[in-house]
């Protein structure tokens, strides 16, 4: 009797174990709930927001700080892409543009031979200005030079060329 008496205790228990330690553990782990909610919202676009370290609990606090301390790392980090991002397109399309409108210009209509002279030198400069924010040889068949005289002389290659900016 006395053995299926404990056998009753040790059953019974087994049933009220989970059903006591479940409403506990939810109430334990809620801030590892809310801190795993505010990790899960932050993305690329909201960098700024940060971990409320206030309240986690004491054991969690230095993983917030050191997740809020990456955070201040990475958006910095973006910050400083996207103006070198920046800085790289301007300094692109400037030359590009001032290219673009000196070639147009130049062959809007008849011209002297030293204007085609002055044109070619000035598009030259620009190229050498870009050629300094590049780090890349350049992959070539013709010179510009050559490729813009031929244009002004209406020779048109009767393959595709590949410019020399060099």
């Amino acid at each position: 009797l006395a053995n299926w008496l404990v056998l009753g205790i040790v059953g019974l228990a087994c049933l009220i174990t989970p059903l006591v330690l479940w409403p506990i553990s939810r109430v334990v782990m809620q801030p590892i709930r809310t801190l795993a909610g505010q990790i899960d919202s932050l993305d690329a676009n909201n960098l700024q927001q940060r971990i409320e370290t206030g309240a986690c609990p004491t054991e969690l606090q230095p993983i917030a700080s050191r997740l809020d301390e990456l955070l201040q790392r990475l958006q910095l980090s973006f910050a400083r892409e996207q103006q070198t991002t920046a800085n790289i397109a301007h300094d692109l399309r400037t030359p590009l543009a001032g290219l673009s409108a000196t070639l147009e210009l130049a062959g809007s209509k008849s011209r002297t031979t030293d204007y085609y002279r002055k044109t070619i030198v000035d598009c030259q400069h620009i190229i050498s200005e870009l050629k300094r924010n590049r780090k890349q040889k350049p992959v070539t068949k013709m010179s510009l030079c050559s490729w813009l005289l031929n244009r002004i002389a209406n020779k048109r290659p009767a393959k595709p060329v590949e410019i020399e900016l060099a």
